[in-house]
């Protein structure tokens, strides 16, 4: 017989058990071997990945289907704008699009590969490619813009409401970080010259904080004033995908199953159960994505007080609270008052991780109401992010439903 004091230490030693089971990486079941490019997540039943020779697969609840071939051009980038509304990108200067949950081919002015896409919200957009490609897309058309800055090759575009960055490379030459804002793109500035690296991705974590990576283990940051190189890891493989969820949660993935994953005390290496390239990942909500070649899947479900959740986990976060949720118009979100928290800043982004609002905030607004508008924000679970000055973290979420 178990003794009665036993119990709670069993109990808690198997919800221990449990939890780490669940927070491991496991392999899903893809139904195909092609080499996978790109995954894009919307909540934890539907999402979109593409491929070498278009091959394009949809979340359908718990498993993954693929969808009939629109293109035999290998697809680099998926983009969604909300379930059932995104867009593609590959070979050829391929541009497919996704309505209502269809996917058809789009008109281009390119024939330079598209390697990346990303929208600033239905109307805007920017695609980017071989040979210094740029693409903008504005009034239901796609032009090409900004050519002749390098004849290497941009593999990624990050952007913010205003701010977009594209990275890229070339074989023995360089090509910079270019920065511009999203209307006046004749006026870009080259932040930063790597030299011969190549850069595959970029993300930026917040408004002042962007992650690149790319050749050798590359992994730079730029905080506002210019970029550094990490120096992390002694050795390792090249890095082909990052994402941050905001300036505490991101993932960046590589060749030989190589996931790194970023919190509050830095990069760290995870435990993963392939060795196979990964190309992209992506999070949403409280899962972590990965897809690489011979159709690897892979995804890691975070579990609220898990071991790995040091980073949103309730014990080690102030919850904010915010209010009507899910809101339509206006959502009030009450500062914390705690001890040793005096509310410095407060961002809000989507769960694509792209920052949404970022302002200063006043000291006396301690247990007050901030009030941000969100008429006009797409519908969707939105992330409330609130820092002090002396680095601690208050969290938060709503959703807008209109």
């Amino acid at each position: 017989m178990i003794s009665k004091h036993l119990i709670p230490a069993l109990i808690f030693l198997i919800t221990t058990v449990a939890i780490e089971a669940q927070e491991k990486w496991i392999a899903e079941k893809s139904g195909t071997t092609a080499n996978l490019n790109s995954i894009q997540m919307i909540g934890q039943n539907y999402g979109w990945v593409v491929g070498g020779n278009g091959v394009m697969l949809y979340k359908n609840k718990d498993r993954w289907e693929l969808s009939p071939k629109i293109t035999g051009e290998d697809l680099h980038s998926v983009f969604l704008l909300e379930q059932g509304d995104g867009w593609a990108v590959g070979g050829g200067g391929t541009i497919l699009r996704l309505e209502a949950n269809k996917w058809r081919k789009y008109p281009s002015p390119a024939r330079e590969t598209l390697y990346d896409v990303e929208f600033f919200d239905a109307e805007q957009g920017i695609a980017v490619g071989a040979n210094g490609t740029i693409l903008k897309y504005d009034n239901g058309e796609w032009k090409l813009c900004l050519t002749g800055i390098t004849k290497g090759n941009f593999y990624c575009v990050s952007a913010t409401e205003e701010t977009v960055m594209v990275a890229g490379g070339m074989e023995y030459g360089s090509v910079p970080i270019v920065t511009f804002h999203k209307d006046h793109m004749e006026d870009f500035t080259k932040s930063y010259d790597h030299g011969y690296l190549e850069i595959f991705d970029i993300a930026l974590s917040n408004m002042r904080h962007s992650f690149a990576v790319g050749t050798a283990g590359t992994i730079m940051c730029d905080e506002g004033l210019s970029w550094t190189r990490d120096k992390i890891f002694n050795k390792i493989p090249t890095l082909n995908c990052v994402a941050f969820r905001d300036d505490s949660d991101g993932i960046s993935a590589g060749y030989f199953g190589t996931i790194i994953r970023y919190s509050d005390s830095g990069w760290k290496m995870e435990k993963v159960p392939v060795k196979a390239a990964l190309k992209g990942v992506c999070i949403c909500e409280t899962a972590y994505y990965a897809v690489g070649e011979k159709g690897t899947i892979l995804s890691k479900i975070r579990i609220p007080g898990g071991q790995d959740n040091q980073t949103v986990s309730s014990s080690s976060a102030i919850q904010v609270e915010a209010y009507p949720n899910p809101s339509s118009d206006l959502i009030k979100i009450i500062i914390p008052r705690e001890d040793d928290f005096v509310a410095a800043e407060i961002a809000i982004t989507n769960q694509y991780g792209q920052i949404i609002s970022n302002n200063v905030l006043n000291p006396d607004l301690a247990g007050q109401v901030y009030r941000i508008n969100t008429s006009e924000m797409k519908d969707g679970l939105y992330m409330i992010r609130i820092t002090s000055a002396n680095s601690k973290t208050a969290l938060g979420k709503f959703i807008v439903k209109h």
